[in-house]
């Protein structure tokens, strides 16, 4: 105890002294502001500082200041509005009220604003006074009063449904149950008023009030069962209207045996068809009505008496007695027993949609021209023929004259074809244009010289007037338009009276046609002979172009002629304007006696142009859709695709191409070589002989004939170093004293080269 006392005196004594000694050490403002910063931010103090930093406040003490400011303000308060009343930043205040939401659900954020439970409430007791004064509100329209989204403002109605509010709410729209009430009653009103089918629509819109409460009153009176009626199709139809309009149904289709689909629906009938299927299921559906069964039967008995029984027509529309459409007669025709009984399926026409029409009547129709026909169609045939014959033919154009330039592989005539016994050159055929009608399958028919014309004769209008001097219908006839019946008939068996008359007119023309198959026969042998020398000609146009001499057409053939694509496609050029166009024009021709057409062709000259094109149309539309491809391709350059499509017309034209064998090749090419050497030897034109003697001895040298024109001869010669020198150099002489002195050539150099030409062959093997 002694021990304490004594500290507890040197206590106070310390205690006096220091009471005693004058301060000499204060903490300054400033310093006390860096104190608090430290222990900030060593953690040990939680502040925060204001806006003008002369203030400290706890996070806790800043909560306080929020829930009163929302006290202040009734309830709700802007979070920007807190910023200048409490004066500190507005990022600790979002953050402290967005933990006072997080902890307190009384409390909510909503856009910004800080709303709390007893404001939401407030609100709830307002729209529940101003639901009980209108009785109805729309919620979109208290959005803009209260400021609040609709979503957020429906949310807290139906929160309070019930408690807060005493009402109903459907969709966006709040009723009191008296307001219900009211519009039940005056709903009930209306549809015991109306006496029309009306739509749902307009009665909604004559009233204000929501299609969905409309629709759920309408739901509670059906069940009710306080109104009457249908509702189909958002169409009310009360039953007074709906038994009125069974009554007026019954009573108009038992007086007239039909009833209109336009005429229900004028009603309300939504699916007229179907409606009177169900009433009477015995009837016959129409297109445009529907029709009793004592009707069906009066057109079937009609059917039976005059159609199958007498022979004759029934109008069907006539015999009904009814408005009937062209489809409505056609269907309650098909509906009747009569028709559908198989013996009678072939025993009648159904003409124009309304006429029921025997085929012993028809045929009786038909029969009755048979005698017109039989008199008239020769006549008219030997008429046509006389016409053909007495058909002026073209004048022949002139002759070219001899010249060594524009010549093909002869020099003349015969050179330009080949031979006697081949092509002939460019000697072509001419024919005139027809418009003769032909058959449009393509396939080749035989079909007379002359042909009826049904232009004046056995027309339908002609055919039509015929049948009314004819036919005598009697009283029992139920034909409500003869003259309709009449003009249907004529249309339907003009094709067979014209039928007819072509048998007949075809059999008058036998004659004639058979006059024509011997000039087939001619113009075949010539278009062989010319497709033969197109062949070869062609071959000698290839083994130039490729620089073989001879190649598989003749072995053993003598030496090589090298020319360039330049010659090679003047050669190929000059066959197709000269052989292939006549093989062209022969094929017109045999098609023009194949078909009988009355087209001469008697000009040596051929066809122009204009004249083919016209030959060309006259051809049935197949025929010359497969012709004019291949008739385009002697405007070309090339000789193949003209063969090729020759191939493809050939069946067609009843044309057969007989490839020519090796053996053949040599013995044509050999004979056109003999007759080139003869013509040589027959004439003294200096050209001439020059253009006869160069192809000679190309025969001579490769074992081919040559097509060529005069033009390209000095062209041949330069590619022709095979020769003997002695006959090249005379035949390159005679073509530059052709070519220089215009015409005046040393008789001497003409003989020479005929001299030398024949042995060219012989002296070409040598080399």
């Amino acid at each position: 105890e002694v021990l304490e006392m004594d500290d507890i005196a040197k206590l106070r004594d310390r205690l006096r002294q220091l009471q005693e000694e004058t301060g000499v050490q204060r903490l300054s403002e400033r310093n006390c502001v860096e104190l608090l910063m430290k222990l900030r931010d060593a953690g040990m103090l939680k502040i925060l500082h204001s806006l003008d930093g002369k203030e400290y406040i706890t996070p806790e003490q800043l909560e306080l200041e929020i829930r009163d400011e929302v006290l202040a303000h009734g309830g709700r308060v802007n979070v920007l509005d807190l910023q200048p009343l409490l004066n500190i930043d507005l990022s600790h205040i979002e953050a402290k009220v967005t933990e006072i939401v997080h902890k307190d659900r009384s409390l909510q954020l909503l856009n910004g604003e800080l709303i709390s439970r007893y404001y939401l409430d407030g609100i709830a007791q307002e729209i529940n006074e101003m639901l009980i004064d209108a009785g109805r509100i729309n919620i979109p329209d208290l959005t803009l009063r209260f400021s609040l989204p609709l979503d957020n403002l429906q949310a807290v109605i139906q929160e309070r449904l019930g408690r807060k509010i005493k009402g109903a709410l459907e969709g966006t729209n709040l009723y009191t149950q008296v307001y219900v009430d009211r519009c039940k009653a005056v709903l009930r009103g209306i549809l015991a008023g109306i006496t029309k089918p009306t739509p749902l629509a307009h009665i909604i819109a004559s009233q204000t009030i929501s299609e969905k409460l409309f629709y759920s009153l309408l739901d509670q009176l059906q069940k009710e069962g306080v109104v009457g009626g249908v509702i189909d199709r958002s169409v009310y139809s009360p039953a007074i209207f709906s038994y009125a309009r069974q009554n007026w149904i019954e009573s108009f289709f038992a007086q007239n045996g039909y009833l209109e689909y336009q005429s229900l629906v004028a009603q309300g009938v939504t699916d007229a068809r179907q409606h009177l299927k169900k009433l009477y299921p015995d009837g016959v559906a129409l297109r445009t009505c529907y029709v009793a069964p004592a009707v069906v039967k009066r057109v079937d008995d009609a059917l039976e008496y005059n159609v199958f029984e007498r022979h004759d027509a029934v109008d069907i529309p006539n015999v009904a007695d009814i408005p009937l459409s062209d489809s409505d007669a056609v269907t309650l025709a098909k509906a009747c027993p009569i028709l559908s009984k198989s013996e009678n399926r072939n025993a009648y026409e159904l003409l124009g949609d309304r006429f029921v029409v025997s085929q012993v009547f028809i045929d009786r129709c038909v029969d009755s021209f048979t005698e017109e026909i039989q008199r008239e169609a020769p006549i008219r045939i030997a008429e046509a023929a006389a016409q053909i014959a007495a058909a002026p033919a073209p004048k022949p154009k002139a002759k070219l004259a001899a010249s060594g330039k524009g010549r093909s592989g002869g020099g003349n005539k015969k050179a330009r074809g080949g031979n006697r016994r081949g092509g002939r050159g460019n000697q072509d055929d001419e024919d005139e244009d027809d418009d003769t009608p032909l058959s449009a399958s393509g396939e080749p028919k035989k079909a007379a010289v002359p042909k009826l014309s049904f232009t004046d004769w056995l027309t339908d209008e002609q055919i039509e007037e015929r049948l009314r001097t004819w036919y005598k219908g009697d009283g029992s006839s139920q034909l409500g338009d003869t003259n309709e019946m009449l003009r249907l008939v004529a249309e339907h068996v003009g094709h067979q009276v014209r039928k007819m008359a072509q048998e007949a007119g075809a059999r008058a023309c036998e004659e004639i046609a058979g006059n024509s198959a011997k000039g087939r026969k001619e113009l075949e042998k010539e278009f062989v002979s010319t497709y033969h020398n197109i062949l070869l000609f062609r071959i000698a146009c290839d083994t130039s172009s490729s620089s073989t001499g001879g190649g598989d057409a003749t072995e053993g053939a003598g030496a090589a002629v090298t020319v360039d694509s330049y010659l090679s496609d003047i050669l190929r050029r000059h066959l197709l304007c000269t052989l292939c166009t006549t093989a062209c024009h022969l094929v017109l021709r045999m098609l023009a006696v194949h078909y009988s057409l009355p087209i001469p062709f008697e000009s040596p000259t051929g066809l122009t142009l204009a004249e083919r094109e016209k030959v060309l149309a006259s051809l049935p539309l197949s025929v010359s859709a497969q012709l004019t491809p291949w008739v385009a391709t002697l405007k070309g350059s090339s000789v193949e695709d003209f063969l090729a499509g020759l191939e493809k017309v050939a069946g067609t034209c009843q044309i057969h191409l007989k490839k020519l064998d090796k053996k053949k090749l040599r013995s044509i090419a050999h004979a056109h070589r003999l007759d080139f050497l003869a013509q040589m030897r027959e004439t003294s034109d200096p050209a001439t002989v020059l253009h006869l003697a160069t192809v000679a001895c190309y025969a001579g040298m490769t074992g081919l004939a040559l097509h060529i024109p005069g033009s390209a001869i000095p062209t041949l010669l330069n590619h022709m170093d095979g020769l003997d020198p002695e006959t090249l150099a005379a035949l390159k002489e005679l073509s530059t004293q052709i070519k220089e002195s215009g015409g005046n050539v040393d008789p001497q150099l003409v003989q020479r080269v005929q001299q030398l030409a024949p042995g060219a062959k012989k002296q070409a093997t040598g080399h």
